[in-house]
């Protein structure tokens, strides 16, 4: 009797150790930011209004936090083809890094932001701010924007959001002028 008493407290005791947690790895899991934060792998979405399709994305990692800042964060970079009301591409985007600000209504793209409009203009630089609530885009970075035969650079520009009217803030650069 005495080895079956010794060998169930021994389980007993194996049990109990067994059950033994890393607090500090428990702290890390329960805390407000781990919590708040999931992240989607190889994502594509469409985005339309009142069922017309206005824009296709593509990301290969996308954030999503709630606190302390709620938004949608793609830091392995992401690619937007745009559409018009007949389905035809109208423009696109590309960028190595975008966060999509949910309080303030805007995205923030960076590193490398390239966008193309309907005809066929292109902006370079490297922060790009579309702000929704406005329907702007804006940057106060160095911009380069080549265009039929012009190349401008600047630093800063605004633009409407389908970026086909801009302005570019201490203009530099080749300009045709019609006589």
């Amino acid at each position: 009797m005495r080895w079956s008493h010794a060998i169930a407290v021994l389980l007993l005791l194996s049990l109990f150790q067994a059950c033994v947690n890393d607090m500090a790895k428990v702290n890390r899991i329960a805390s407000d930011k781990e919590a708040s934060r999931e992240v989607v792998k190889n994502v594509y979405t469409t985005y339309s209004v009142q069922g017309h399709l206005r824009a296709k994305l593509r990301t290969p990692e996308l954030v999503v936090t709630t606190m302390p800042k709620p938004g949608k964060e793609m830091p392995s970079g992401l690619e937007v083809q745009f559409y018009d009301d007949s389905l035809r591409e109208n423009g696109k985007l590309s960028a190595k890094f975008g966060f999509n600000d949910e309080l303030h209504n805007t995205i923030t793209v960076r590193k490398n932001v390239v966008v193309v409009n309907v005809k066929g203009e292109q902006l370079e630089t490297e922060e790009l701010i579309w702000d929704m609530n406005k329907h702007i885009l804006y940057t106060d970075k160095f911009v380069k924007i080549t265009t039929d035969g012009e190349q401008l650079f600047g630093e800063g520009m605004e633009a409407q959001e389908d970026f086909t009217n801009y302005k570019i803030k201490k203009l530099r650069g080749t300009v045709k002028v019609d006589k």
